[in-house]
């Protein structure tokens, strides 16, 4: 089945093809276009003492906000946690190198 358009500077109706694109309007990949990001699915916060249930973005923002958490996904560069944790690390040896029994595992 083919496919008309109304040319506007030429008052008829077209084939698709022969409208010139800017008349036409631009493809639709290039227009911006509303999402909609579904809510979350209620989970139970088990991180800390008081558990409760987070239902809402709202409600996990001010959990993160208030316990210092962050989620681990794609909102920070490779190796920033990583890094962060080595450095700690390394904190902490040299503070047990200060002390006479240093770096020890309790369990063994």
């Amino acid at each position: 089945m083919a496919r008309y358009r109304f040319d506007p500077n030429t008052g008829k109706v077209l084939p698709a093809h022969m409208v010139p694109r800017a008349v036409r309007g631009p493809r639709s990949e290039n227009v911006a276009t509303p999402y909609f990001m579904g809510d979350l699915k209620p989970f139970v916060n088990v991180v800390t003492r008081d558990t409760h249930e987070i239902t809402s973005r709202s409600q996990l923002r001010n959990f993160e906000r208030s316990t210092g958490f962050r989620q681990v996904g794609n909102d920070f560069e490779p190796g920033t946690i990583a890094r962060e944790h080595e450095q700690k690390k390394a904190a902490w040896e040299a503070a047990a190198k200060t002390v006479d029994h240093g770096w020890t595992d309790f369990d063994g």
